[in-house]
């Protein structure tokens, strides 16, 4: 896993998977919170289908089976707190809530009012009671949703939603973490006209302090925003995918939010950023993926002071377009490994970690694989992956087996 102010002008704009259009249009309205009453999906409609053959990739291997889904937004966590992983699917008007049983069955229990056009979700306790709460980034408008759990896996628009944001063109994605330690989780949205991010600092209980802090990150980041510690001090640092070059930012030690520039990493023009423990030292590692111009991935080692160096193995070749990552442990090793989504592919790209140099191979991703979750549904100490075919309403779900 794991900040100057500006203005929103008057008009938004518009976006693709890969790039925004800048095409002014009206500033749509946040919907009104609805009464407070969980929303039950009155007819289930099917959970995943039976297993079907074993597929292998290196030494991962997984049984497949399909899901039905009616968005790419997709997250994983538990949400109803019974020690098995969920999935939460965006959706029009409502965002579908998929709970699991532990042997890798989602089955669709509640709908919640997500906004408009949900285009990415932060899994956190947002409100401090022990439950996880949802937060959306509604594409096309100037706002995020928040939704409160209650700990059964219903949710509820919090009194103080939607939230109100200074970013242009529109919010894109969300990421939640505690950025100064004060024990209340904080957001960061994309600010990708502003060349930077907006923090909205966690005041514990409630609202979050808005406007927010704006972070100047040295580009034009849009799908990414990558949280962890870097160097080892206790802060959370930050990397955001800018347009020829991920941009690292230190958190400074203190109570306040700032972050302190730190060397760029020369990656080729990345659209998404990942950290994790790739190989088999202490420190995270960075992972890129090149926007439409550029097939490549890039594994960038880190030396737990910040700083990166290309993996003797990097890149990795996949298809041209903007990408997506997930990461995981998909074979058990104890090593991340991640996975990688390319709207303009009919397959994904796999990437096991390890000691050695990476595993790289593809898996089947339907038409147009775009949405990533990496959870471990059936409990069986290694991760499974869903990846949804962006508008073909189904999901592939690979469950992980000896």
């Amino acid at each position: 896993m794991r900040i100057a102010v500006w203005f929103v002008l008057t008009g938004i704009w518009t976006c693709s998977l890969a790039a925004c259009a800048r095409t002014p249009r009206p500033l749509a309205q946040a919907p009104v919170a609805p009464a407070r009453t969980p929303v039950a999906v009155a007819t289930p409609s099917p959970s995943a289908a039976p297993p079907g053959p074993i597929v292998a990739m290196a030494d991962a291997r997984f049984t497949v089976t399909t899901l039905p889904v009616e968005s790419a937004t997709i997250a994983a966590a538990d949400l109803n707190g019974d020690g098995h992983q969920d999935l939460v699917v965006g959706g029009q008007p409502e965002i579908v809530i998929y709970l699991g049983d532990g042997t890798g069955r989602l089955t669709p229990a509640t709908r919640a009012p997500g906004g408009e056009e949900p285009n990415d979700f932060a899994l956190a306790d947002l409100d401090g009671d022990g439950h996880l709460d949802i937060a959306v980034a509604n594409h096309d408008t100037d706002y995020l949703t928040v939704l409160l759990g209650g700990g059964d896996g219903g949710f509820l628009p919090a009194i103080w939603s939607p939230i109100r944001l200074i970013v242009r063109p529109h919010p894109h994605v969300v990421r939640a973490a505690d950025l100064d330690g004060d024990g209340h989780v904080d957001l960061v949205v994309d600010d990708r006209d502003g060349e930077g991010v907006l923090v909205l600092r966690g005041l514990g209980g409630g609202p979050l302090a808005t406007p927010g802090i704006s972070v100047p990150v040295g580009g034009d980041p849009y799908l990414g925003l990558a949280l962890g510690d870097l160097n080892g001090d206790g802060r959370l640092d930050l990397v955001t995918p800018n347009p020829d070059h991920a941009g690292v930012l230190l958190g400074a030690v203190g109570a306040e939010i700032a972050f302190v520039p730190a060397a760029p990493v020369p990656a080729t023009a990345p659209f998404a950023v990942a950290l994790g423990h790739f190989d088999d030292d202490e420190h995270l590692d960075l992972l890129t993926a090149a926007d439409e111009g550029s097939a490549l991935v890039e594994l960038f080692l880190g030396d737990g002071r910040g700083g990166f160096a290309p993996a003797a193995d990097s890149p990795f070749r996949f298809v041209p377009g903007g990408k997506n990552i997930v990461v995981g442990d998909f074979n058990g090793d104890g090593s991340d490994d991640a996975v990688v989504s390319s709207y303009h592919a009919r397959e994904v790209l796999v990437l096991l970690g390890g000691p050695a140099a990476m595993k790289v191979g593809p898996l089947a991703g339907g038409e147009h694989p775009w949405g990533l979750a990496a959870a471990d549904f059936n409990e069986d100490g290694r991760d499974d992956l869903v990846v949804v075919d962006d508008g073909a309403g189904r999901a592939t779900l690979y469950l992980s087996v000896e």
